[in-house]
């Protein structure tokens, strides 16, 4: 959302930042072991659901649901680092960014944007916008310690000295992540909750 959401000023200085990791190598490689795995799991996920039935009957299966959670499991290995398993999985952080994305939604259609006024009045009158705060919470809790970790294995690296063959060639097998390409070029526009 960082990017594909900002206008103008706050758009330009977060495309330069990100720009660079989408390289065609990048890229490439994240094919093989991002977006083919994640594909393939979606697939097989897929067609077992769809053979199997219950009394005969096949079962129907919703696609625009299962393409939703194989993005979200792409975005989570290629940009973080983290597999969301949402797939197969109903873990907090997957229902907090399902709830987070639906209140985007909810706000970009709202007449009254009621959702302006002080969070802790709202947090105490309304169930969704303290659903969604509750929910924006827990992505925060999960992306800094995503964060954390990245800026740790760089300071590693550069300890060691590897740091500057990684920039090279920006596929590091542990963590290939727009994230840690980010944290490791050092963006001076980009803070750490960007």
């Amino acid at each position: 959302m960082g990017v594909a959401l900002q206008e103008n000023e706050a758009w330009k200085i977060r495309r330069k930042a990100v720009a660079p990791s989408l390289h065609r190598r990048y890229v490439e490689a994240m094919v093989d072991r991002c977006f083919g795995p994640c594909a393939e799991r979606m697939v097989d996920l897929v067609v077992d659901q769809a053979n199997a039935s219950e009394n005969g009957t096949k079962t129907r299966l919703n696609m625009e649901s299962k393409f939703s959670q194989a993005a979200l499991d792409i975005i989570g290995v290629a940009v973080f680092n983290y597999d969301f398993n949402a797939l197969t999985s109903a873990a907090p952080v997957i229902q907090a960014t399902y709830t987070a994305l639906k209140e985007v939604e909810t706000r970009s259609m709202d007449l009254l944007p009621t959702w302006r006024l002080p969070e802790p009045f709202l947090y105490a009158v309304s169930p969704r916008q303290r659903a969604a705060m509750d929910a924006v919470a827990i992505i925060q809790e999960v992306t800094s310690k995503l964060v954390e970790d990245a800026k740790k294995m760089v300071e590693e690296e550069e300890a060691a000295g590897g740091a500057e063959a990684w920039a090279r060639d920006y596929l590091n097998d542990a963590n290939p992540s727009v994230l840690r390409y980010l944290i490791a070029a050092r963006e001076e526009h980009m803070r750490q909750q960007q």
